[in-house]
C-alpha cells in the first residue's frame, strides 16, 4: 500500500494522481473489487430495508390504507427506495475500480467526485420520479451542513455558537410547509410529520383518537 502522506506527483490535465491499487485507496477489506461491490450493495439493501419498511408501514397505518393497497404499493416502494441507497453505496465503489482500471491510476477528480457523481445518477435512475423532489430536499440540508462544517474546520468562517441547530432549524422552516400543504411534497416522511404537527388527524387516526376519548 501506498503511504498517504507523502506528497502526490502533478499532472498539468489532471493535476495530482495517486498509483495506488483499488484494494489500497478503496475496499481496503477485500483485494477482489467484484466481492466488495457485491458484499457492499447486499449490506446496504438489507439495512435500508430495516428502515424503509417500518417507515412505509407506519405511514399506510396512519392514512388508513387497505391490506390490497399495501402489498401492491407500498412494498415495490419499499424495495424500491432501499435499491436506490444500495445502487448509491455500492456504486461509488463500483465507479471508483472502473476509473482506476480503465485510467491506471488514480486522479484527485476521478478519486471521488466522478465516482460519486455517476453512482448518484444511477441511483436517482432507479428511485421514482415522485420521489426525486423530495431527495433533492434531504440532500440540500446535508450538503449544506456539510459545507458549513468544512468551512469552520479549515477556518473560512468563523464558528457560530450552535451554528448546526440553526441550519437545521433553518431547513426544517422551508420543508415543513411544503409537507402540510397540499401541493407540496407528499411521502412517507410526509405522512409521519402531518400527524406529529398538523392540527387535523388523518380519519383513521381521527377515529381512534375519538373512540378512547
Amino acid at each position: 500500500m501506498i503511504p498517504h502522506s507523502r506528497p502526490l506527483p502533478r499532472t498539468p490535465l489532471l493535476g495530482r494522481y495517486h498509483d495506488g491499487t483499488c484494494y489500497g485507496v478503496g475496499h481496503t477489506w477485500h483485494p477482489s473489487c467484484l466481492y466488495c461491490f457485491l458484499e457492499l450493495f447486499y449490506y446496504v439493501y438489507v439495512g435500508a430495508l430495516k428502515v424503509y419498511a417500518p417507515l412505509y408501514l407506519v405511514s399506510d397505518i396512519l392514512r388508513s390504507r387497505t391490506l390490497k393497497a399495501t402489498l401492491f404499493q407500498t412494498v415495490p416502494y419499499i424495495l424500491r427506495s432501499s435499491l436506490f441507497l444500495a445502487v448509491n453505496a455500492s456504486g461509488f465503489i463500483g465507479f471508483l475500480c472502473l476509473f482506476r482500471r480503465l485510467i491506471g491510476r488514480f486522479y484527485f477528480p476521478l478519486i471521488a467526485y466522478a465516482p460519486a457523481a455517476c453512482a448518484s445518477l444511477c441511483a436517482i435512475v432507479v428511485e421514482r420520479k415522485s420521489r426525486r423532489g423530495l431527495l433533492t430536499g434531504y440532500v440540500f440540508t446535508l450538503a449544506v451542513e456539510c459545507l458549513y462544517r468544512m468551512f469552520k474546520y479549515r477556518g473560512y468562517i468563523t464558528p457560530i455558537p450552535y451554528g448546526e441547530v440553526m441550519l437545521f432549524s433553518a431547513a426544517s422552516a422551508v420543508l415543513l410547509p411544503a409537507y402540510r400543504s397540499k401541493q407540496g411534497l407528499h411521502d412517507a416522511i410526509g405522512s409521519v410529520l402531518n400527524v406529529l404537527f398538523h392540527p387535523l388527524y388523518p380519519k383513521g387516526v381521527a377515529r381512534f383518537v375519538e373512540s378512547i376519548r
